[in-house]
């Protein structure tokens, strides 16, 4: 429920109050800034024509206060692995700001201590609302100077207007009275309850509730903030974020004259500062776009400086707020103000990644038995290009703010990636590694349930008024784990593994292209193109395989999943299909199918048999106990030919249960969105563009990036096919061309490969090129797609490779180092993206 619903529930009174304070020396870390364009204004009258007026009383109070900001503690980074390097960015050294060009106006409001009027409210005893005599006003100062080695002085001998929260009377402040006075800096005014306030629409009681709110309510969303993370001309960056005194107990010995001394403004929650070094080769900065996302740290909300209870009068909405941990009474007694951030977590909550309906996430909880526990996070994405259009120095700095998430059934996780995927933010390295980036930034507060090894445990709640550096770089993905001598999770976008084109067959290289390359007659026959089965075996399969390149082979049944859907049939019986399947078949999200694919080692055996009477020859020997991915996939509903799946998601629970099966846990690191595109098959005007049959397959690396099965299915999500796209280069793409012999499937023109998965293998006939040569290959065509074998084997395929496992990502061997289709600007050309000129994708603010 949103704040306008809660607005919009509820009736209550307001009142004002004007006073006079002298604020003195006022240390502050780093810089918050609140609305000067609505505090500092002229007063309005909040008349609105044909309605009773809502402006409120007010009076003036003297106040003298000596005040000072308490430094927070400003921690090395969270990784204790990384040295440590310069914070020199506008905030200096200790995280303090400069006075000049900071907004430093403080929110500051004032309670009566009750002499019998607490009551048992949520958690603890709390001032009664009814008796309750609370003002809110603003401070501002008239000397702000930054002092030597970091700090503000601050001195105000203004007139601050105080807006009473009830009664019609202006308030007076007596000699001898109980009082306590909280101040806040940093924060804005909500636009949303200051146009409510003055909207004719509403009703006098729902406009002075907006007045109330609008008063009482100090807001952090950094999104309704027009200057968090701004830079100006020197550089300097300004932050939203809260210091506050919490409440502090008066001594009041003169009517309506206020004396303080040693006020001292705290840092609340955490702050992270980001600061992440771009690689414009590899993804310019138009698509540098940032996001995080936390169930540890919140900043969707604010603090609510007046009793909840006035405003969620429903028990249900009480009982809902009061289950999430939002408690906001006013405890004066406390000193601390934590509780009274009033966390907006109806707008955190998240419909599941794969739930393709239109549901929020608030309407998919009340669905639990569908979809279990509510999923709560707090995500900001920082649009560098927008934010940094003119940035020079290779490094976007910016800043994330929370408050620790109250809601405490699910495990608190942080982490920072590309918003759309496609690079990684990879975690520095220590000077001397293998890489200078790798890794995500991933973090929780204690172990998940599936422990993949991901996530580094740090708890954010116990290190609240913290400043942590966080140091990052755009890279391709990859991960710096070591088993042994090798890397334990390499490859982590697996379409990178496929050759760029295909190989050749009577020679030992690669082509320069991925034309068309068919043959109706002489079985499919093409010159240095395409070979049948039999010259197939000798050439690449077998011992000797003296057609192969140095660093590759012909993929077998299970690595053919590389770069097309390889469903299992069971996860108990763990057999690939073998009937035709129909692309509109494949079942769309929000179920998953189980898919196979081994990230870590190459299967070698010499022999890999389908239907074997021999066990050690079984492809599916070693399957039960590799690890089990979740594919998720969703159609072009224009378009037959285009399918789309967020694959390799390694985090099933279901797989990681069955008895007896010691399946590794992989998580999400080889998480990508693959989208395919079968063109020039016929039958099909979007996609026939005369440019050969082919089947374009492009992925996209997406990590544990927020990305969900609707997001795939936008064109405006990938970006036009093109080199111009500005994410073309993070992104895999391959070109399959038709080759060979066309006709393998009921007469219709297909696409079709070799795999090394032999069919059968007569261990008792000879094996050369006449005998045992029936292997396994997969055909495409406009209709779908099938697993088959010939065992006369006299048709001519085309024979597309893969890296070995061990072949080095980055090395001179992968493909996209070695291999270039001089025409892929072309083929991978999207009929349906011709003539769409506006490809924003709009950024997710929330």
């Amino acid at each position: 429920m949103n704040k306008m619903q809660i607005l919009l529930r509820q009736q209550t009174m307001v009142k004002t109050l004007g006073i006079m304070m002298v604020l003195a020396v006022v240390n502050i870390m780093f810089s918050s800034c609140t609305d000067e364009g609505i505090a500092g204004k002229t007063k309005v009258s909040n008349k609105v024509e044909g309605k009773e007026s809502i402006e409120l009383a007010q009076s003036t109070v003297s106040i003298t206060a000596d005040a000072g900001m308490q430094l927070p503690d400003v921690s090395k980074p969270i990784d204790p692995t990384i040295e440590p390097t310069s914070r020199a960015v506008f905030l200096n050294e200790k995280y303090m700001p400069l006075a000049e060009g900071s907004e430093l106006k403080a929110r500051v409001f004032i309670v009566k201590e009750p002499k019998d009027a607490r009551k048992k409210i949520g958690r603890s005893d709390a001032i009664d609302p009814k008796d309750i005599i609370l003002g809110a006003g603003d401070l501002e100062w008239d000397t702000k100077q930054t002092m030597p080695g970091g700090g503000v002085r601050l001195y105000s001998t203004k007139e601050v207007t105080f807006h009473w929260l009830k009664g019609n009377n202006k308030v007076n402040i007596k000699k001898g009275e109980d009082w306590y006075i909280c101040g806040i800096i940093g924060g804005e005014y909500s636009k949303l309850y200051d146009e409510a306030r003055n909207d004719p629409q509403y009703d006098e009681a729902t406009r002075k509730l907006a007045e109330q709110l609008y008063y009482f309510f100090v807001d952090f969303d950094p999104n309704h903030s027009p200057k968090h993370n701004t830079i100006d001309s020197k550089g300097h960056i300004q932050v939203t974020a809260p210091f506050t005194t919490g409440w502090t107990k008066l001594d009041i010995k003169e009517d309506n004259k206020i004396s303080l001394h040693q006020w001292n403004f705290k840092p609340m929650g955490t702050l992270l500062h980001f600061r992440i070094k771009r690689d414009e080769s590899l993804v310019p900065l138009e698509a540098c776009r940032y996001s995080f996302a936390s169930s540890q740290l919140t900043a969707n909300g604010g603090f609510l400086m007046m009793p909840q209870t006035m405003i969620r009068t429903m028990d249900n909405d009480l009982n809902e707020d009061y289950k999430a941990g939002v408690d906001c009474e006013i405890r004066p007694w406390t000193n601390s103000i934590v509780g009274n951030f009033y966390w907006n977590y109806v707008n955190d909550m998240r419909p599941h990644f794969n739930n393709t309906s239109n549901q929020t996430g608030y309407e998919e909880s009340k669905h639990a038995n569908d979809w279990g526990p509510a999923i709560y996070e707090y995500r900001y994405t920082f649009d560098a290009n927008a934010m940094r259009k003119n940035n020079k120095t290779g490094y976007d700095d910016f800043y994330v703010w929370g408050m620790p998430v109250p809601h405490t059934e699910q495990i608190g996780t942080s982490q920072m990636t590309a918003e759309r995927g496609g690079f990684m933010l990879g975690c520095k390295q220590k000077k001397g590694g293998k890489y200078d980036y790798a890794n995500e930034w991933l973090y929780a507060a204690k172990e998940r349930e599936l422990k993949s090894g991901e996530y580094k445990i740090f708890d954010f709640k116990q290190k609240q008024g913290k400043a942590f550096l966080v140091e990052l770089g755009v890279c391709r993905p990859r991960y710096s784990t070591m088993e042994g001598e090798k890397l334990k999770y390499p490859w982590a976008n697996p379409l990178e593994r496929l050759a760029v084109t295909n190989s050749r067959t009577e020679g030992k290289g690669f082509h320069g292209d991925n034309l068309q390359h068919t043959n109706e007659y002489n079985d499919g026959y093409v010159s240095d193109w395409s070979v049948k089965g039999g010259q197939f075996k000798t050439r690449f399969v077998k011992k000797n395989r003296n057609y192969l390149p140095e660093g590759y082979h012909v993929p077998s049944g299970e690595e053919f999943g590389i770069f097309f859907p390889n469903m299992l049939t069971s996860i108990y019986e763990m057999k690939l299909y073998k009937d035709f399947v129909n692309y509109p078949d494949i079942k769309s999200a929000p179920n998953p199918y189980y898919e196979l694919y081994s990230p870590n080692e190459d299967d070698t055996r010499d022999f890999i048999v389908a239907t074997s009477k021999n066990p050690n020859d079984d492809e599916d020997r070693y399957w039960q106990t590799k690890p089990l991915f979740y594919g998720y996939y969703m159609h072009n509903p224009k378009n037959p030919l285009e399918f789309y799946a967020i694959r390799f998601c390694g985090d099933n629970k279901e797989a990681s249960k069955i008895e007896n099966r010691n399946r590794s846990i992989i998580g999400n690191r080889y998480r990508c969105v693959y989208r395919w595109r079968v063109l020039d098959a016929g039958g099909n005007s979007l996609s026939d563009d005369k440019q050969g049959m082919r089947i374009v397959v492009q992925s996209r690396w997406i990590g544990h990036a927020n990305v969900s099965v609707k997001d795939i299915i936008d064109e405006r999500w990938w970006g036009k096919c093109s080199p111009q796209n500005p994410l073309y280069k993070a992104d895999c793409y391959r070109v399959l061309p038709a080759v060979g012999y066309p006709y393998v499937i009921s007469g219709i023109w297909s696409i079709t490969y070799f795999s090394r998965t032999r069919w059968l293998y007569d261990r008792y006939s000879n094996d050369d090129a006449d005998h045992n040569i029936s292997f396994c290959y997969r055909a495409y065509n406009r209709d779908g797609f099938v697993r088959k074998h010939w065992d006369k084997a006299s048709q001519h395929y085309g024979v597309r490779l893969v890296t070995d496992m061990d072949t080095y990502e980055f090395g001179p061997l992968a493909p996209r180092n070695s291999q270039r289709d001089m025409y892929e600007g072309g083929l991978i050309h999207r009929p349906e993206d011709d003539g769409r000129s506006d490809w924003t994708y709009p950024v997710k603010k929330k």
